[in-house]
This record gives C-alpha cells, sequence and structure tokens, in this order.
C-alpha cells in the first residue's frame, strides 16, 4: 500500500506541476479555474501525506 501512495504522491506532484505551468500562462476564467484545481491537488496530495505516514507506523508497529 506504501508503494502505490508513493506513486500517487509523485502523480499528483506532476499533476500539479502541469497546472501551475498552465495557470502561469492562462489569462481569466482559465486561470481562476486551474488555480482551483492546484489548490484541490494540494488537498489531495496532504491526504496522500497523511495516508503515507499513517502506513509508515503501521509497519513499524509490525
Amino acid at each position: 500500500m506504501a508503494i502505490e501512495a508513493d506513486g500517487a504522491s509523485i502523480l499528483l506532484s506532476a499533476i500539479l506541476d502541469t497546472a501551475k505551468s498552465i495557470g502561469e500562462a492562462a489569462e481569466g476564467d482559465l486561470a481562476i479555474r486551474v488555480a482551483l484545481l492546484a489548490g484541490s491537488i494540494r488537498v489531495a496530495q496532504s491526504y496522500v501525506e497523511k495516508i503515507k505516514i499513517e502506513l509508515e507506523g503501521e509497519n513499524a508497529e509490525n
């Protein structure tokens, strides 16, 4: 499960980098939508990091 969490983290980072690049080039409504998307990705990243920490704790107990 930790491997999947690492993969999700890497994927979300790549998506966030792409969204940031698009956001820098975007104007108006598109820029706002990309900023909202980037915010959602950051929230997802925090959940993935929380899961990774929990998994590491479980692995340490076993």
